[in-house]
């Protein structure tokens, strides 16, 4: 079978469940991570013959991206920040939006130095990325989850980064028990809404991590409010408290910071033009 071959086979199996557009994109990742063939050799050797092998892998990968498992957790790397990230189904995917977030702290915030305190890290996305940016800056990273954290670490020493990571659950009063005060602290929590589930695709809701997604539909804010009032305290004084937040809970979220007394509260909106970046100042 030829590249060409494999990848009319590839692409016409996953117009099945998908998109030209996004069958498109699929295919070219697929081929690229398990051929070692770029998009160009693709397009420009179509008679380049493939091992057997590389067929059977690749018929398993449409199986799988047939019943909607991201391409990321088959191959275990994404992108975020120009820069390569494990990812499994421990952790989140990284979104475009949260690189947007991470993007906005640079710009504001050249050649840092001070302390950056990320809450709910994750793959290390946010954190290792501003570290490897900012490499003067004194960067920690929090999360709740040990497995979450092996695989932060991992990421953090696949890119040299100075990250220091801690294991607190952030819903406790006590979370952080802290020496340190913050120039900025940063959080991309949990706050998607169970009501929301049912505009949500089946490869967030079959395969993404529960427990980083979802809030009660009653509480949106649970984990914002444990972070503001502990930001209010452990946040230097005209420190900056960076947030993605729900686009549908700006106004609820804009009082909550109010009522802990940050100013400056600004509001920024993704390249889809929704609201979904925020940030403050204490005062």
């Amino acid at each position: 079978m030829t590249i060409r071959e494999l990848y009319n086979y590839v692409y016409e199996s996953l117009l099945i469940v998908e998109e030209e557009r996004e069958a498109k994109v699929l295919t070219y990742r697929a081929l690229e991570f398990f051929t070692g063939y770029d998009r160009l050799k693709i397009s420009l050797s179509p008679n380049t013959l493939i091992t057997q092998a590389q067929f059977q892998q690749l018929k398993s990968v449409v199986v799988a991206l047939q019943a909607y498992t991201p391409i990321q957790y088959i191959t275990g790397e994404a992108y975020f920040c120009g820069l390569t990230f494990h990812v499994n189904q421990h952790v989140l995917i990284p979104r475009p939006e949260t690189e947007e977030l991470v993007y906005w702290i640079l710009d504001e915030n050249p050649d840092f130095s001070g302390s950056i305190l990320d809450i709910g890290c994750g793959s290390g996305c946010i954190a290792i990325s501003l570290a490897v940016h900012n490499p003067q800056a004194k960067v920690i990273a929090l999360d709740i989850s040990e497995n979450t954290l092996q695989l932060a670490r991992s990421n953090a020493n696949f890119h040299n980064a100075k990250v220091h990571f801690v294991q607190k659950n952030i819903l406790s009063p006590d979370f952080y028990d802290n020496t340190l005060n913050y120039d900025i602290i940063v959080s991309n929590p949990p706050y998607v809404r169970h009501a929301e589930k049912k505009y949500m695709s089946k490869k967030v809701l079959d395969y993404e991590p529960a427990s980083a997604l979802y809030v009660p539909d009653d509480n949106p804010l649970l984990y914002y409010q444990s972070i503001v009032k502990w930001a209010s305290i452990y946040l230097q004084e005209k420190g900056i408290l960076y947030f993605e937040i729900n686009e549908a809970c700006f106004d609820e979220m804009k009082q909550l910071l109010i009522d802990y007394r940050f100013c400056n509260i600004t509001l920024k909106k993704d390249l889809h033009g929704k609201c979904r970046m925020l940030k403050a100042k204490r005062n």
